[in-house]
């Protein structure tokens, strides 16, 4: 009967176990026997191959999860920053248009203080030339006063 090829267990692969020549009809049967272990030691080869391949395959596939997740934690990473960057900047406008609000304010209050600075001046000046002329005509009014 035919000899069966134990790969698993061979020392080397490549090294078959010889199966022991049938005499007489040794034409097709062995060459078919030959045939079957140089088909076998092919698909060892390839399975190693495979196997090789679908370790690198798998090496790829985490080597990809791990570069898609570092660009998804970047993108939320950048969409944070630009929401810490629209949330400052609208506090910096509502800010500006406070400092505007305060800045109208403080100059219809600076015209008012003008208005009032110019009128207290005018008056002082009005004052003091009323009183001017009194201090004159009660000089005068003492001059006529000491000559009678």
């Amino acid at each position: 009967m035919a000899a069966i090829i134990d790969i698993e267990n061979m020392v080397d692969h490549r090294q078959v176990q010889k199966v022991a020549p049938l005499v007489g009809r040794e034409s097709a049967e062995v060459r078919l026997r030959r045939a079957l272990e140089i088909v076998e030691i092919v698909m060892y080869d390839r399975g190693h191959e495979i196997d090789a391949l679908h370790r690198r395959i798998q090496e790829l596939i985490r080597r990809n999860e791990l570069l898609e997740e570092r660009a998804e934690n970047e993108r939320l990473r950048r969409k944070e920053d630009r929401e810490m960057f629209v949330g400052k900047l609208r506090d910096a406008r509502s800010a500006v248009s406070a400092e505007q609000m305060l800045t109208e304010k403080f100059k219809q209050e600076s015209v008012l203080l003008a208005k009032d600075l110019g009128r207290l001046r005018w008056s002082i000046s009005q004052s003091q030339a009323e009183a001017i002329e009194n201090d004159a005509s009660s000089t005068e009014e003492d001059g006529d006063s000491d000559e009678s």
